[in-house]
């Protein structure tokens, strides 16, 4: 069997300088505890496609997923599961420690005097523990994390050259300052809440970036989402005001991502957008932030593995139908009006939808073209 062996061999190799004359890039959307399954969602893109597929140079990253983009910018290209593996204890950790209390008077003071419902100040003593941050310096690999400056009402970009030092655990901490909910980080001049105040997926800079060193063509593109692509029906006539105000979140995150994703699409019409992963059945949840329990991250985590490894197995074709599935519901297309993504799929499969390009979208060309 040494022939064999030797073929198999030289297809390896062939395949390794294959994969070097690409530049790979993850974005990751926002999120808070549900960013445990994009570690599960990293865990599975390394299975199926191997460490060179998944040897990511530049990637991007807001609110929960910027904590995840900072653990994998810590460790060399090709050591996607070894970090995925880090990611997964920092949420498994997160999940087992308290990170917030009320304040003295309780919810009143939060939301009468404090700049939020909850005193999130024992977040900063986690992030500087051993079970926290304390072993991560994300300085292997580019990276873009955002935070919102408040009082300028600005996004912030900050690069590896920018988390070091107290900085580092300042910008993570802000990462967690998710607004009506914690109070405003107070730190480098300004104060400042989490990314997803303005975005929830930054797919430009890591793109961007990539470009600097390759061809549209050679550039290739994952995104994990910590929102579905259908976003789920409520009955809200019990809600009360924290209900209300998970609910505006998570309306917002969905359209938000799905703007983020058509934006990129037209921005870059000649790049690969290779994996669109997305959570397929609802995640884990709490009436309070930072509340779950560590079952609850270890689903999310099993979860996000098996969608990332569906996704790789499905192909080019679920990145078509997830353009076609989100700019119909951009347009508010009744022919998409309570119809979920993979009922979607299966009419558009049966004919229903018929053929379709985002890009030749007279209507989406109008709203991004211009």
């Amino acid at each position: 069997m040494p022939g064999k062996t030797y073929i198999a061999a030289i297809l390896s190799l062939a395949v390794q300088y294959a994969n070097a004359d690409k530049c790979y890039a993850m974005a990751f959307s926002s999120g808070d505890e549900s960013a445990a399954y994009q570690a599960g969602a990293l865990k599975g893109l390394t299975e199926s496609y191997g460490a060179d597929a998944v040897a990511y140079s530049a990637i991007s990253g807001i609110s929960g997923g910027a904590v995840n983009a900072a653990i994998l910018a810590a460790y060399a290209e090709g050591a996607e599961a070894e970090a995925s593996a880090r990611m997964i204890k920092f949420w498994q950790d997160a999940s087992n420690s308290e990170l917030y209390k009320n304040w003295l008077g309780g919810i009143a003071e939060g939301l009468l005097i404090k700049g939020g419902l909850y005193n999130d100040s024992e977040l900063m003593g986690f992030l500087k523990s051993d079970a926290g941050l304390n072993d991560i310096n994300p300085n292997q690999r580019w990276l873009d994390i955002g935070i919102t400056d408040v009082l300028k009402g600005t996004y912030k970009d900050m690069h590896s050259e920018d988390l070091t030092g107290d900085d580092f655990y300042n910008v993570m901490y802000a990462e967690f300052a998710y607004a009506g909910f914690f109070p405003p980080v107070n730190a480098m001049g300004s104060e400042w809440f989490d990314g997803s105040t303005i975005w929830d997926l930054d797919i430009f800079s890591a793109v961007n970036k990539c470009l600097e060193t390759h061809s549209d063509s050679d550039v290739v593109v994952d995104v994990v989402m910590t929102s579905a692509k259908t976003l789920k029906v409520v009955d809200a006539s019990s809600f009360k005001s924290i209900h209300m105000l998970w609910r505006y979140l998570e309306v917002s995150r969905y359209y938000s991502s799905m703007d983020g994703l058509l934006r990129a699409q037209f921005a870059y019409p000649n790049i690969t957008f290779r994996n669109i992963i997305a959570p397929t059945a609802d995640l884990p949840s709490s009436l309070y932030p930072l509340n779950l329990k560590q079952d609850d991250i270890d689903s999310m985590v099993t979860l996000g593995e098996s969608d990332a490894k569906a996704s790789a197995a499905a192909g080019p074709q679920t990145i078509s139908d997830t353009f076609h599935y989100f700019s119909l519901k951009k347009q508010g297309d009744n022919s998409v009006s309570g119809v979920n993504f993979d009922d979607f799929v299966s009419r558009k499969a049966n004919g229903e939808f018929g053929n379709y390009n985002v890009l030749e979208d007279e209507h989406m060309q109008a709203l991004f073209l211009q």
